[in-house]
This record gives C-alpha cells, structure tokens and sequence, in this order.
C-alpha cells in the first residue's frame, strides 16, 4: 500500500530586527535614561515609570543584547505615597495568528548595585519574582500568562513560556515573592520568539489504495487526534475529516482536514454522432482532478466540435488514465427519420421493434400506422415509443404489410423545419 506523509508545525523564528515583528524593540534598545522606558514600552503600573538602563540608580550591569535594557522595581513602606507598589512595563503586540503557537524568551537578572539616594538612602537589592500578562486592551492585565521563578542572579539567564491567542497587549510586572513587602529590582533584555503553527495539511483527494499518514512535531506536550489517538501521527486509510488537537503549556491550537478517495476514472465519449451543416457538438469529460489532452492540442475539459474528423482524448487524474475516441461525421440531410422495412415481432429478442431513429434535433413527432385496409393501429407522440406489432385489445398484429406516417418539427441552424416521411413495414412471423 502507498503512504503519503504529511508533517504539521513548523517553526519560524523572528529576530528583533524582523519586518512586521510581534514586539516592536523587544531588545529595549533607546538612550539610558531614569523614569523613562525605551520606545514604543510604556509604563503601566502607578507611581513610578520603568528605567532605561544602564547607568540610573547605580546599576552598571551590561546588556545582554545590544547597547540597554530595562529595570522595573518593588517598593516597601517608608511613608510615601508610593509605598508597597510595583513597576510594570507594556508593549503592544502586532500581527499574532490564529493556530500559532508563540514561544516567548527573555533574558533577566538581578542587580545587588541599585540604591535610590534621596530624603533616605534605600538599597533596591531585593530578588524578585517576575510576571507576564495579556490582555485586549492597554495595562489591562487580564490573562496571567507566566511567574517566573525568584531572579537572584546576577548574570543574565533565558527563560521562556508560551503565548497564543486574540491578544493586544504585553504586560510585564515586578512581582514581590511571597507576602514580604520589600524593594527589590529585575532587569529585562533581548526578547525573542519563536513560532510554532499548527497545520497538518490542505484537503485532500487520494488514490484509491493509498493511504496518508498525518503527523505533528515533537514542539507538543499533548496530542489528541479525532479517532482518540495520543500518538504525533496517525495513518488515515478512510475518507472523512480529521482532526487533531495539541496543548503546550498556554497554547491550545486545533486544525483539521478532510480527505477524500477519487472515485474510479470513467471516460465515455459516446457512439460516433454525425453532425448537419453548421451544427456544433460539446464533449466534456470533465473528472475530478483531472487533466486532458485532445488530439487537436486542447487541455480543456470540454471542447466544441463544428467539423467532421475523429477526436480522441486522454485524461489522467494522477492515480490512472484512461483513453476514448469519437468519430463525428456531417452530413447534407438533416430533418429526416430512419425506419426498417421489415420486423419481427415474435418475442425472441432479435427484432422485435419497429424502431424509427434519427440524427436531427427533434422538438416535435407523432407517427400513425395503418394496416392494409386503412384503420389505425398504433400512434404515439414519443420517438423512442417503438412499435411491438400490438393493435388495439394488446392483440398481435396479423403478418403482412403496415403503412406509417411520421411527422416531425427539426431545429436547425436556429431555424424550425417541418417533415412529413411515408413508408411501409412487413411484419413476419
């Protein structure tokens, strides 16, 4: 059995410097500066506004990535009014997708130099614990999203969480660990991220005897697929629509796809066809997924047919091909029937109709038979309602000869044309 693979998640990564990028400076790079955040960040909690660092408030630490960074603090009780707050940094987030699994990196650290000197001389040099929001609208803090552990070390150090959702905002948040109301400080730098989509492929038409194997990446803590399946792939042998559901930490994404057999080619041009003057004939063979090559050049479908010659067409839907031809004549007469002079009504298969045929565009017919004497023995209004040598009563009409009279309206070249035809037929037993 053939098996065809189709492997989801694909990571992306976006360096600070990316186009249309999810943080605008997620490096926080701006001029050092006291009480004022790098550009685009904002400050979000009361009282106090984030600092552009180096150099404020005695902290000397080097960036992790490019030239600043940022410090945010806590505050204990000295008597002012911004007594027991904390500072707390925004951004906006631009451009995060649905069914995108966002892994977010930072490097933090922790000063022991920060000393406010003023009225009284306070030490900042409390370790902290640091929180991370979402929310829809500014310094909203709706969604808690990560507590880091307590930063107490010096040197910079990564750590990383997740992030999906129809989020606007970034909120990040010195946070006192524990009940203890004290001043501390933690520094932030050298944001990245990471994207991880979830697609385990386009709707699908398979071959017949084929089967598909669907997979997710190892980036997944939790798989479940639609047959209840918790392995990264599953191997798909019937139509139907399949869905997987994947859970990493906050993210929680789902995809699904359809997937279908292709019925069994068929191609039937049909009997050979003789065309009037001027008249036009449409074949179309259209299949599902298919592809086509006629013997005049054509890839198309269906093609008009306006002269006489023979056409043949080869179509292929990628799982097999197939080939038919018509033979397509012209011909001068065109509102005209065809009738056999001789039937045999007998009820052995083999002639048993009269049958009339014809080649012509038919809107109108009605045939009347009459038997030697001249009465009426059968009528009918439908070209294809032949005549079984049965009169009136369902009694078998007597051998011999049986005179008709057709009448027909022809549509040709948009033009309507009247035809009357006479014959006779001998039924023989």
């Amino acid at each position: 059995m053939d098996k065809i693979f189709l492997l989801a998640s694909i990571l992306v990564f976006f360096s600070h410097t990316t186009f249309g990028q999810i943080i605008i400076n997620p490096s926080f790079e701006d001029r050092p500066q006291e009480s004022e955040p790098p550009d685009p960040w904002f400050g979000c909690n009361q009282y106090s506004t984030p600092d552009t660092q180096p150099g404020s408030w005695g902290i000397q630490t080097k960036a992790s990535d490019g030239q600043t960074f940022v410090s945010i603090v806590t505050r204990g009780s000295t008597g002012l009014i911004n007594d027991n707050t904390a500072e707390a940094i925004g951004a906006k987030l631009n451009n995060l997708q649905n069914n995108v699994c966002y892994s977010v990196s930072m490097d933090l650290a922790f000063s022991m130099e920060a000393i406010f000197y003023g009225d009284q001389t306070i030490r900042y040099d409390d370790p902290l614990e640091l929180k991370v929001w979402v929310s829809e609208e500014e310094c909203q803090k709706s969604t808690l999203l990560w507590t880091s552990p307590i930063i107490d070390h010096t040197d910079w150090r990564t750590y990383s969480f997740n992030l999906s959702g129809n989020y606007n905002y970034i909120i990040m948040e010195a946070t006192y660990p524990g009940d203890k109301r004290d001043y501390g400080n933690i520094l932030l730098d050298n944001i990245r991220i990471a994207e991880t989509s979830l697609d385990i492929g386009a709707d699908t038409m398979l071959c017949r005897g084929t089967s598909l194997e669907l997979s997710v990446n190892d980036f997944w803590e939790n798989v479940t697929w639609s047959n209840g399946s918790n392995q990264r792939s599953i191997e798909v042998r019937e139509p139907a629509i399949y869905w997987v559901e994947v859970q990493n930490d906050n993210c929680l994404l789902k995809d699904l796809i359809m997937v279908e057999y292709l019925p069994p080619l068929e191609i039937e041009l049909g009997e050979d066809v003789s065309l009037c003057l001027e008249d036009s004939l449409i074949l179309d063979v259209s299949v599902p997924n298919g592809t086509y090559l006629w013997n005049n050049g054509s890839n198309e479908s269906q093609i008009l047919i306006t002269n006489p010659g023979t056409y043949q067409v080869e179509i292929n839907n990628g799982c097999e091909s197939l080939t038919d031809e018509l033979i397509v004549t012209q011909r001068d007469k065109c509102c005209e029937v065809y009738a056999p002079n001789v039937f045999t009504p007998n009820g052995d298969g083999i002639n048993d109709l009269f049958e009339i045929t014809t080649e012509s565009n038919i809107s109108r017919y009605q045939i009347h038979i009459y038997n030697k004497w001249g009465r009426l023995v059968y009528s009918s209004n439908t070209i294809n309602d032949f005549w079984d040598g049965l009169i009136a009563d369902k009694r078998k009409a007597l051998a011999g000869v049986y005179y008709w009279n057709i009448k027909i309206m022809c549509i040709e070249n948009n033009d309507i044309i009247d035809g009357e035809f006479k014959g006779h037929v001998t039924i023989l037993k």
